[in-house]
């Protein structure tokens, strides 16, 4: 099991590594997953530093450039916006960096804390949490269109979806999904992403 406090980190973010640790343990985080995010932190901390940049330079470019640097030294893992989504709503949380919204969709910030609301608020088991997000990001996938929102899904849509499930699946999957699926829309109208609870 790895041990995210013991990756090594210089540049301007380096200051923030224990309480980005705290952060990521907060919201449930494997260490072996927090060690992945912390081994990026240290990547783009070192990355900045090259550049003479701080962390109130990471604009939406700046993140491109860093990315495009990764794949260029041959990084396969951790190379798109969205796996900088868990380090970018600390580090804006605490006025470090640009709002999120510059490297990252809203949607993508929901499920990060959505994941902190199953964690600290309720309380739930690890695999329970993953069960729970990886419906949110399916069911958020499966409704994603341009320029489209989750603020935009109708009733009728939910019910379509677990319809169309139970064609395709055991009685047991599907119980699993509408538990999610509950859970999920439950915490959008709490957020005030819906403009009601769905999860009827």
């Amino acid at each position: 099991m790895s041990n995210p406090r013991a990756v090594r980190i210089s540049g301007p973010l380096s200051g923030y590594v224990d309480d980005f640790c705290d952060e990521l343990a907060g919201q449930g985080f494997t260490p072996d997953t927090a060690s992945l995010h912390l081994r990026l932190m240290a990547d783009l901390s070192g990355w900045l530093a090259a550049e003479g940049l701080e962390g109130s330079d990471l604009t939406e470019a700046r993140v491109d450039e860093f990315f495009q640097a990764r794949r260029a030294r041959g990084c396969r893992v951790l190379v798109s916006r969205r796996s900088l989504v868990p380090l970018m709503v600390y580090l804006s949380g605490l006025g470090v960096a640009p709002p999120l919204a510059s490297v990252a969709t809203s949607d993508e910030v929901l499920v990060v804390a959505y994941r902190r609301h199953l964690v600290v608020e309720r309380g739930l088991a690890p695999c329970t949490v993953d069960r729970y997000l990886d419906v949110a990001r399916w069911t958020s996938a499966r409704w994603e269109a341009p320029g489209r929102k989750l603020d935009a899904v109708s009733a009728g849509e939910v019910s379509a979806l677990v319809l169309d499930e139970c064609r395709q699946r055991n009685a047991g999957s599907v119980k699993a999904l509408v538990t999610g699926l509950r859970s999920w829309l439950r915490f959008l109208a709490g957020e005030g992403v819906t403009s009601h609870d769905l999860s009827g």
